[in-house]
């Protein structure tokens, strides 16, 4: 987990508290932190990159707990495969705050946003269907689109590098080559042979080019027909205009958003962006919620309960702890 240093922490402890209180103070922090407008953050004493932080520290914990139970390597563990997925996007999220301590590089920053943005759309879009013959099938073509996305851009790569790399490293280059080429192959008959195992395709309904192109964001198995980005990104449910604003992060994916570099001062959305990436974060907890809610309720596993909770109900400021007090006071349950 990295460091919370953004604002002063407030030295106040709530040790003596009965457990129950305690838990509903939490409570209290925990829903305005992930839902609440930032006029209302500001008076708890929070900011956005808090908010950010907040939000990675709860599916960092979750996962870490559940990785003791789903801990396969297998892509076929469709359990340990996702926690897998997760703990890779939130390792990404570590790299954006990363950059914004140490170099301050808006673009970069917003690029690694992005990829969290599709990562998280895509854990939606595969892994939340009611059916589940459904959800392994856009499962086993999304590994399948990986693989031949791979073996598509890598025609070329010897090619590319031989005039830069001597003669030993660029055999060095070769034989490596090779050999992951090797390995995408079996990968690739692993996958069709996972994918013509299941009953939906037995059955002869799936149009053939859904599985010949790896394709699933399909929105029917009788055609080719496939789900945009913007669509998937509006299947978030975040906000009505999300997709655009997913789209428009992506300009500094493709370099756009530095046509005008010399009239725009990028490290001044800092904030934006980690109000964004906080709010993805959400997104991320509730499918961790959703997806894994039996072994989390099995496990007893409770982020309120852990010791990075008390980190957080310690950057709360005391004018909103006496708010609380005051709000609650009447049923006799001061903090």
């Amino acid at each position: 987990m990295f460091a919370l240093n953004s604002i002063e922490r407030h030295k106040y402890t709530l040790f003596f508290i009965n457990k129950w209180k305690y838990n509903l103070y939490l409570h209290i922090i925990y829903t305005t932190m992930a839902y609440s407008f930032e006029k209302e953050k500001k008076k708890v004493g929070i900011t956005s990159q808090d908010m950010f932080c907040f939000q990675f520290s709860k599916a960092e914990y979750i996962s870490t707990e559940l990785y003791k139970t789903h801990n396969s390597n297998k892509d076929d563990n469709i359990k340990s495969y996702v926690l897998r997925y997760i703990k890779n996007t939130l390792n990404v999220c570590e790299s954006i705050n990363c950059i914004y301590q140490n170099t301050n590089d808006f673009i970069s920053a917003s690029t690694l946003l992005r990829s969290v943005i599709d990562r998280i759309a895509i854990l939606f879009h595969i892994y939340t269907n009611d059916d589940m013959e459904t959800t392994l099938l856009k499962h086993y073509l999304y590994l399948l689109d990986g693989v031949l996305y791979q073996g598509r851009t890598r025609i070329d790569l010897d090619k590319i590098v031989n005039s830069t790399l001597d003669d030993k490293e660029f055999d060095e280059f070769k034989k490596n080559y090779e050999i992951e080429n090797a390995i995408l192959e079996v990968q690739r008959k692993n996958i069709f042979k996972k994918i013509n195992q299941l009953n939906i395709i037995k059955a002869g309904n799936v149009n053939k080019d859904i599985i010949n192109k790896g394709n699933w964001k399909f929105k029917n198995i009788k055609n080719c027909s496939s789900f945009s980005w913007g669509e998937l990104y509006s299947e978030l449910g975040i906000h009505e205009t999300f997709s655009k604003t997913a789209s428009f992060i992506s300009g500094h994916v493709h370099g756009l958003s530095i046509s005008n570099i010399d009239n725009i001062d990028f490290s001044k959305h800092f904030i934006t962006l980690f109000a964004i990436a906080s709010s993805v974060l959400t997104k991320l907890n509730e499918f961790i919620t959703l997806f894994y809610n039996e072994d989390i309720q099995k496990n007893n596993i409770d982020f309120c309960n852990s010791d990075i909770s008390k980190v957080y109900a310690n950057l709360t400021s005391n004018e909103y702890i006496k708010k609380i007090n005051n709000k609650y006071r009447r049923n006799k349950i001061i903090f």
